[in-house]
């Protein structure tokens, strides 16, 4: 647990300001990237249009392409609230980030790998994680027990018959690898831009912590001060840490750069890399 700080040291601290003022260089990379994704088409030729063609029940690149546009919007809610609003959430702001960050690393790990057998096994992969949370909602609805995915559900049998196209897919499992092994297995594709960066699922870690309410990630990412006491012991204020939040958010920015990157990479034809092709 980090010391507990007085109300002067919290009003007045250079190294918090500092972190503020910095929020706002963060902040103003934020809008390029967002015109460059609403901008971004796949070129005919490019790696992605080739990737497309082999994944027709659900595009790569529209996968791509949505994973980072709800990265995106994330990361944006956060800065009109801490900008356009002047407030910082005490917590939420984390789940903000930890949003940004996860779908910011799972389009990395979807797009990421140099050869064309990868990226669309891994696409039909999300795509069956994803049959099988709705088909889980339809269950939950109508007050039944979800017993996973029926083995002659038609959509599965769809994604099966699309994997097995290519002969290194043959029979290779759809079930997508854990969010964290993902986001581990995205940090081979990460550009380190700040020396500070922490590793992708570092922040989402801990930013998931935080939007369990768990407690040891509440207290050390938050200031307290000291308000009184009861029976139980001492009681605190507790209020978001700019320096943490600025971190978290560039984090999501930087993740949020790196996936829009590698989209151009491989939807442009002057781009594209012979390996990228395969």
């Amino acid at each position: 647990m980090p010391p507990l700080i007085s109300d002067d040291a919290f009003k007045n601290n250079s190294r918090k300001e500092a972190a503020a003022d910095y929020f706002l260089d963060v902040d103003a990379r934020l809008e390029p990237l967002i015109s460059r994704l609403n901008e971004f088409k796949v070129l005919p030729g490019s790696a992605l249009a080739g990737d497309d063609k082999e994944s027709l029940t659900d595009a790569v690149s529209h996968q791509a392409r949505g994973l980072l546009s709800v990265a995106a919007d994330n990361a944006h809610a956060l800065r009109t609230v801490v900008v356009k609003a002047e407030v910082l959430p005490a917590f939420a702001g984390y789940s903000l980030t930890r949003n940004a960050i996860e779908c910011a690393g799972v389009a990395l790990w979807l797009m990421g790998p140099p050869t064309r057998d990868i990226r669309v096994l891994r696409a039909l992969q999300l795509s069956r994680e994803s049959l099988k949370d709705h088909r889980r909602l339809e269950a939950t609805r109508s007050g039944q027990k979800h017993r996973g995915l029926a083995l002659t559900d038609p959509l599965l049998l769809k994604l099966e018959a699309e994997r097995d196209k290519r002969a290194a897919n043959v029979g290779v499992s759809l079930v997508a690898p854990s969010i964290t092994e993902r986001l581990e297995e995205a940090e081979a594709y990460v550009k380190r831009r700040a020396d500070r960066q922490e590793a992708l699922v570092v922040y989402w870690q801990r930013g998931s912590g935080l939007a369990h309410g768990r407690r040891h990630a509440l207290w050390q990412v938050s200031d307290a001060r000291l308000r009184g006491s009861d029976h139980a012991g001492f009681q605190a204020v507790m209020s978001a840490d700019i320096v943490e939040m600025t971190a978290h958010f560039e984090g999501a920015v930087n993740y949020l750069e790196d996936g829009i990157e590698l989209l151009e990479r491989r939807g442009t034809t002057d781009r594209v890399h012979a390996q990228d092709l395969r």
